[in-house]
């Protein structure tokens, strides 16, 4: 048989990388809790032997399901992962294959076997450092394959998962990958699909992982791992957050560039401030900035509901369910100001600074986490209400600028 590489019927549903060509790194990865399982999962097959404690309780077959939600850096992760252990890579090209017959299914399920039963070889230079493990080294794996279903192509009526595991129950040969020195990740989107398969999914797989949507805190690590690695990018961290509900790591990422940029193409904005929550928020409401594949009924609402709940995330301030918080929104709706010209903003910006810097500075850090404001804050507040005109990242932003010119002027002549 002709080698991996020159065989055009493989190349066309599989593309193959050595270490060495693999480009993705730990720090293209946001490690979310469910990673975890997976690498824990790939070390123990990685150094299972013969005399584990493993093999006194089970025989692995070296597969595992994963269900995770498109837009994911899942495909990055495991990237990583393979890079780290020297191993060869094997991915699933089944995006070319969306209009696919019956045939070009059973072409890639049988390139699939293919590359199951023959041994491939793979130069080793020197190996990578690996994350820290005990026993003996890694077993006679050499090779990870990837079968990214996160598609969930169906085949006149049949999925590939339904086809691998008709063909693994029936080929004992097949069933023990890891005896072949293979490691195989199957990734799908749909938990139908387990449900559906559940009766071949656990003889076939070792395990399977569920990783479900990031949570609340998730997203704001996210932004906040952003923020702190690109500093000179200044954006409201809490209300990114909430309006990106449902989304996934590249979806946010690649809001935040558009953003950017597009912040930056408009030269009236950018000589004034780096503050770029507004064309964030902009561009989702816009719809010049869609999530990919934004995961839909998330709480199972009507389409009006939906709607209304959508319609409330692109708020900065959200309502709290508290009546203490009630109060404090609807006491600042009502002491909201006017839009002012932008030199007046600045004199009043460096009078709030000269007077009352910390307290102020303690009021917007309040306002931006969403908490109760105290009477005596309330009454502040309503002495420096264009404040409000700002979100409360933007007001800190003009406040701070407002202090450093006081602090300038004061260096410069003194008191």
């Amino acid at each position: 048989m002709k080698s991996f590489n020159e065989d055009d019927e493989f190349s066309t549903y599989f593309r193959r990388a050595i270490p060495s060509e693999i480009k993705a790194g730990d720090d293209d990865v946001f490690y979310r809790e469910k990673y975890h399982d997976i690498l824990n999962y790939l070390k123990i097959m990685l150094t299972n032997n013969d005399d584990t404690i493993l093999q006194q309780f089970l025989r692995p077959t070296g597969a595992l399901l994963v269900k995770v939600n498109s837009g994911t850096d899942i495909m990055d992760f495991l990237r990583t992962i393979t890079k780290n252990y020297d191993l060869e890579l094997f991915e699933s090209k089944i995006e070319i294959v969306k209009e696919s017959v019956q045939k070009q299914a059973n072409e890639i399920i049988s390139n699939l076997n293919t590359l199951i039963s023959v041994e491939t070889s793979l130069e080793k230079g020197e190996h990578s450092e690996v994350l820290e493990s005990s026993g003996k080294p890694g077993s006679h794996v050499n090779k990870i394959i990837i079968i990214d279903q996160t598609e969930s192509l169906n085949f006149d009526g049949n999925t590939l998962l339904r086809m691998f595991i008709n063909i693994q129950r029936t080929s004992s040969s097949h069933k023990f990958l890891i005896e072949k020195g293979i490691l195989l990740i199957w990734l799908i989107n749909k938990i139908e699909d387990v449900e559906e398969n559940s009766d071949g999914i656990f003889e076939i797989f070792d395990f399977f992982v569920n990783i479900p949507l990031l949570s609340d805190d998730e997203r704001e690590m996210i932004l906040r791992n952003y923020s702190e690695k690109n500093p000179a990018v200044v954006f409201d961290i809490n209300a990114i957050a909430e309006i990106t509900k449902g989304w996934e790591v590249k979806s946010i990422l690649g809001l935040i560039k558009t953003g950017i940029l597009k912040h930056f193409l408009n030269s009236s904005l950018n000589k004034k401030s780096n503050e770029i929550t507004n064309s964030l928020i902009n561009l989702i409401e816009s719809r010049e900035f869609i999530p990919l594949n934004p995961v839909k009924n998330i709480n199972n609402n009507s389409d009006k509901a939906k709607e209304e709940t959508a319609e409330s995330n692109r708020v900065s301030v959200k309502k709290e369910s508290n009546s203490e918080t009630r109060v404090s929104e609807a006491y600042i709706g009502q002491i909201r100001d006017d839009r002012i010209s932008d030199f007046m903003l600045k004199q009043l910006y460096e009078e709030a600074a000269s007077k009352n810097y910390n307290e102020i500075s303690i009021i917007l850090d309040k306002l931006g986490k969403k908490e109760h404001l105290e009477e005596n804050e309330r009454k502040l507040l309503a002495s420096y209400s264009f404040i409000l005109n700002d979100n409360p990242k933007m007001a800190q932003v003009h406040l701070e600028k407002a202090k450093k010119r006081i602090d300038d002027l004061i260096n410069a002549f003194g008191r």
